[in-house]
C-alpha cells in the first residue's frame, strides 16, 4: 500500500495550500474496537476552495464528486485534509461534504478528518475526526475527541464508532 506523506512547504502561513488525503482501511479489530487506516496525500490544492478535481484543484465541481465516488468504490474508507494553523474544526462546507457522502453511500462507514498544522514545519498538531453513515433515511455523525497527530506518520488508529440502529420503536446506541 503506497502512502504519500504531507508536504510541509505548503503549511507556512504566507503560502498555505490545503492538502487532501484518502484513508484506506488496513485492519479492523472488532474485539479491541479499533480501526487502523493508512493516510495517503493525493492532492495539493490551489489557494482557495479545496477539491479532489484532478484538473482544477481549486474548484468545487461535479468532476471532484466523481473522483471522490471513485475513491469510495475502490475501497477507500474516508478523507482527510489540512487546515491553516489555528483552524481546528470542520467548516460548514466540510459538514455538507460529510452529509453528502453519507447519503450517497448509505450504511457504509466513512471517516473524515481535518488537521491544523503547527507552524515551523514540525508537522505535529491536533486532528479531529468524524465517522458518518446513513440508517433509516437519517445521517449519523460520530465525532471523536481531538487527538494528537503527526502528519509524517501515515498510520492512523481510531476507535470504532458506536452503532445506532432503529429497532422498530426507537434508536438504539450500541458499542
Amino acid at each position: 500500500m503506497n502512502a504519500n506523506t504531507v508536504n510541509m512547504k505548503f503549511h507556512m502561513a504566507s503560502g498555505f495550500r490545503e492538502q487532501l488525503a484518502t484513508l484506506q482501511r488496513i485492519h479492523v479489530d472488532k474485539r479491541g474496537r479499533r480501526i487502523k487506516m493508512v493516510r495517503s496525500f493525493v492532492s495539493v490544492c490551489q489557494p482557495g476552495v479545496a477539491s479532489f478535481d484532478p484538473d482544477d484543484p481549486g474548484a468545487s465541481t461535479f468532476a471532484a464528486w466523481q473522483q471522490m465516488d471513485k475513491f469510495v468504490e475502490d475501497g477507500m474508507c474516508g478523507f482527510f485534509h489540512t487546515h491553516p494553523p489555528g483552524v481546528l474544526d470542520f467548516s460548514d462546507r466540510d459538514m455538507g461534504l460529510q452529509s453528502g457522502l453519507a447519503k450517497t453511500n448509505g450504511s457504509k462507514l466513512l471517516w473524515h478528518g481535518v488537521q491544523a498544522c503547527t507552524g515551523g514545519g514540525l508537522g505535529v498538531a491536533a486532528s479531529v475526526f468524524v465517522c458518518c453513515w446513513m440508517s433509516e433515511h437519517r445521517v449519523f455523525r460520530y465525532k471523536y475527541r481531538v487527538i494528537r497527530d503527526d502528519l509524517s506518520n501515515p498510520i492512523l488508529v481510531l476507535p470504532l464508532p458506536v452503532s445506532v440502529q432503529w429497532n422498530g420503536h426507537f434508536y438504539e446506541v450500541r458499542d
